[in-house]
């Protein structure tokens, strides 16, 4: 009887556990996520304490009655119990590698280990990793209706990225994926940034960025065994990094043949690029002052739309196009042999409103191709005109995604958790390169901002329920006024802030 007695004790501790709930942190406000996780996890472990409690003193009481194939039956099932309560391991380790989507997200949706902070999202996230290898667009529009059934959090903020991943939209996956940082780590699982940092790093190393890779890698707080060997692969690109460091993470990181083409082009010393060799004096090009008027700066313009495309163009790249332009369109001999052509072909323009028209088109441009990779240039008509632009796009793109914000409040069917974070994101995005721009004193946009942000946050703080989301926007906002001395602003949303996601 003395089995019974225990599994009596352990049960009767597992309702107690679970029936009386511990006293809250201090901080904590019961209504939050830390609150939701921390007792979910009480639940759990009250349910496998009992279950533990009554596995045992069963399996005992056959054991020592003789039954011991009823002791084996007792135990198998309540190992399997436990593999139900607790599926992440079987989820990650089993369903995942073999696609069994639907599978993966259904044992998730328990709430287990690691998504106590957020179980429809790391349930959706397990789906979207089962269907990597595969597209299935039926599949992924259930895994995003499943999203919308939460607040959007960690789990389901990367899970989002994944989708816009799988239906080949990379640009909106690594903005989402980015944005991971912007949540509070209490609503963002560890395993759900890992991923996301994972994903970064494959795809900055699939654009050859490697310095990307490095930087990124070193600020990681933690680096799975792939990301480790991106890293290092990153560093013995860069020349920082030895043949064997380079093995050693190859070794340790799985899918070994998958990875034996970065291993090969790592392995070799790193050589410099190998430039073609043009058979003519390169001082003869057109963008170093050889050829017709105006085709050196047409000869710098056409590269540096090349280096924007490939996300390369530096500042001082731009800071050479504007001048050669400023220095082509004012040049008198220029305009004398213009006009006189424009004579010869009888044409109703003249040539100032030609040069007008010409250099409005250039500006709009130029900004277009903005901002480079360094700070912003200065100087020049040209480059002073494009800043300007470049600065009134911001200012309309946070006016639209304001906008659109406030428009979500009173709309007949509200926008996705996924769609206002996109929007948020945008004024930021915006925020930041106006402020790059730097062009204009900031306090006027941020007013303009946080006019209509207020608003937005109590909304979605107090009504659609999206808490973490609010608490991201109100850092956001604390940060910017704290920055720009707008005290009341700062101490509105400090409120937001202090309570937590």
């Amino acid at each position: 009887m003395t089995e019974l007695v225990w599994m009596s004790i352990l049960v009767g501790a597992a309702v107690v556990v679970g029936v009386v709930p511990s006293p809250p942190l201090a901080n904590c406000d019961p209504a939050g996520t830390r609150a939701q996780s921390l007792r979910r996890a009480e639940l759990r472990g009250s349910i496998m304490l009992a279950v533990g409690g009554l596995t045992a003193g069963l399996g005992l009481h056959a054991c020592t009655r003789g039954a011991w194939g009823t002791g084996a039956i007792v135990l198998l099932l309540g190992a399997l119990t436990a593999l139900i309560m607790q599926p992440g391991p079987v989820v990650r380790g089993l369903l995942v590698p073999l696609g069994a989507w639907r599978w993966a997200r259904s044992a998730s949706r328990w709430g287990g280990p690691p998504w106590l902070r957020d179980p429809e999202g790391g349930a959706a996230l397990m789906g979207v990793l089962a269907l990597r290898r595969r597209s299935n667009e039926h599949a992924l529009e259930q895994l995003e209706r499943g999203l919308m059934a939460a607040p959007l959090r960690g789990a389901g903020l990367v899970a989002a990225g994944l989708i816009a991943d799988a239906r080949g939209d990379g640009t909106a996956a690594r903005r989402l994926l980015l944005s991971v940082d912007n949540l509070d780590p209490e609503v963002c699982p560890p395993l759900a940034r890992a991923i996301a940092n994972d994903w970064l790093l494959e795809d900055a190393a699939s654009r050859d960025r490697w310095a990307e890779v490095d930087v990124r890698s070193g600020h990681a707080l933690a680096l799975s065994a792939a990301g480790r060997l991106l890293q290092t692969v990153a560093r013995r690109l860069l020349g920082h990094a030895s043949r064997w460091e380079l093995l050693r993470a190859w070794i340790s990181a799985p899918g070994r043949w998958k990875t034996w083409a970065l291993l090969e082009r790592a392995w070799d010393e790193p050589a410099m690029a190998d430039f073609p060799v043009v058979d003519r004096d390169l001082s003869r090009r057109a963008a170093n002052g050889f050829g017709l008027a105006g085709t050196g700066a047409a000869s710098l313009h056409l590269d540096a739309v090349k280096a924007h495309r490939a996300g390369e163009l530096t500042t001082q790249e731009l800071d050479r196009l504007g001048r050669a332009w400023d220095e082509t369109l004012w040049d008198m001999g220029l305009r004398k042999r213009v006009r006189a052509r424009s004579l010869e072909l009888d044409c109703n323009r003249t040539v100032e409103e030609s040069m007008i028209e010409l250099h409005r088109s250039l500006c709009v441009e130029v900004a277009s191709m903005m901002p480079p990779t360094g700070d912003i240039p200065r100087g020049g008509k040209t480059l002073t005109r494009s800043v300007g632009l470049f600065s009134a796009a911001q200012k309309h793109r946070i006016k639209c995604a304001l906008d659109r914000l406030d428009a979500a409040r009173s709309a007949p069917i509200s926008p996705t958790s996924v769609e206002l974070w996109h929007d948020w994101l945008e004024i930021q995005d915006g925020y930041a390169l106006h402020r790059r721009a730097d062009v204009s004193e900031a306090r006027p946009v941020f007013q303009a901002i946080d006019a209509k942000a207020a608003t937005i946050v109590h909304w979605l703080w107090h009504e659609r329920g999206e808490r973490p989301m609010a608490n991201a926007a109100a850092t956001w906002l604390t940060m910017e006024a704290e920055r720009i001395q707008e005290d009341e602003s700062a101490q509105y949303h400090r409120q937001y802030v202090a309570a937590g996601p």
